[in-house]
């Protein structure tokens, strides 16, 4: 970490009749605010890396009485790091707290002190933070800290976005000795540097947050548990028709009727029909409910498609193998056809069994 000049205690401003503008206990309008971030050394806000801010920058962030501080590379949300840069903003899902840190540095002198709170119209897009808190003198180093997605959806925050307000107030004269009342100014102790690491970040976890995820997880485990149900009745409808084929009731068994052949094709395929319903609505239900970031929805998509497609052809090879005959009459071609068959089911049942699991797990 490189070196940082103290902060000063004189005001270059105050200067007697100089500069008669320099009230004590006021409010610094933006000359003065500009004044301190060209002039003062340290300045009075930085860019990270000990790099001036830009006339640019200035024009940008610079409003009558205060300056807008931008939004940082980097957070944690819901006690986990993230990186944040300009294809990579920051994602506050809702109900969920962010500790976040300011982009520019702030070197606060031993005359002033400054305010800092959201902007106006990111509270009305949903975020919360109770606070602006006091920055005393002799601060330096970015400021973080919390703030909560009230919103029932997420909010996204770009990376360097003007996210918070910060004004700065002129202290009462700054004394190295007794003042005629008696009274000392206290010393100042300069700040204990801390980065985002540095925080224990763990204990600013969403209750709602953490409540409402439970409750999602259970409703998508109570959906996901009526679909395979239904799945379970259609492959037990299948199951009935691949027994009355072993039985000898199929088209080329030996007591096999046409009445029996008609009413075991009618079987197989309701079998098949409630089978595809089945994996199409369940399939398509779990898909849902995945996180809401949704470039992660196409592949777990994808893998509960081709996990469908795997079991629907191994249920339609057992089916129709069962249907077409007896193994006495087929031989290798039959155990060949049920064991790809079996397989297939095997493997299907794995991939969306795999689905099932990343959609419910906590």
């Amino acid at each position: 970490m490189s070196q940082v000049d103290p902060p000063p205690s004189d005001d270059p401003l105050d200067k007697g009749d100089a500069h008669p503008g320099t009230y004590h206990g006021a409010v610094l309008l933006s000359d003065q605010i500009q004044y301190y971030i060209e002039h003062l050394r340290p300045p009075l806000l930085q860019n990270p890396g000990g790099k001036n801010i830009s006339p640019k920058e200035l024009d940008n962030c610079l409003d009558a009485a205060s300056y807008k501080l931008r939004l940082g590379d980097e957070a944690h949300v819901g006690g986990e790091w993230v990186r944040i840069s300009e294809d990579r903003p920051l994602v506050i899902p809702a109900h969920q707290v962010a500790v976040v840190k300011t982009h520019e540095t702030v070197n606060i002198p031993r005359f002033l002190i400054a305010r800092w709170n959201l902007r106006v119209q990111w509270v009305y897009e949903g975020l919360l933070w109770t606070g602006g808190p006091q920055v005393d003198p002799g601060w330096q180093g970015q400021l973080y800290c919390p703030i909560y997605n009230l919103a029932e959806r997420q909010i996204v925050i770009p990376h360097k976005e003007r996210v918070f307000t910060m004004d700065f107030t002129r202290t009462t004269p700054v004394r190295n000795t007794k003042a005629t009342y008696g009274y000392a100014t206290v010393p100042h102790t300069p700040a204990r540097r801390k980065s985002l690491q540095g925080h224990d970040v763990h204990r600013l976890r969403s209750a709602p947050f953490e409540s409402l995820r439970q409750l999602s997880t259970l409703d998508t485990r109570v959906n996901s548990f009526n679909n395979f149900t239904f799945l379970v009745l259609a492959v037990m409808i299948a199951a009935i028709g691949v027994v009355a084929s072993f039985m000898g009731l199929g088209p080329m068994g030996s007591s096999g009727t046409g009445e029996s052949s008609n009413g075991l094709l009618v079987l197989t395929i309701v079998s098949l029909v409630f089978g595809f319903s089945g994996l199409i609505i369940g399939v398509t239900a779990i898909a849902l409910k995945f996180d809401p970031v949704p470039r992660k929805r196409p592949g777990l998509a994808l893998l509960g498609l081709v996990g469908a497609a795997v079991l629907s052809g191994g249920s339609v090879i057992l089916t129709l193998t069962a249907s077409t005959g007896t193994p006495a009459l087929l031989g290798w071609s039959y155990a060949l056809c049920l064991a790809a068959s079996v397989a297939l089911i095997v493997v299907g049942l794995a991939l969306l069994g795999g689905l099932w699991y990343r959609a419910t797990k906590p």
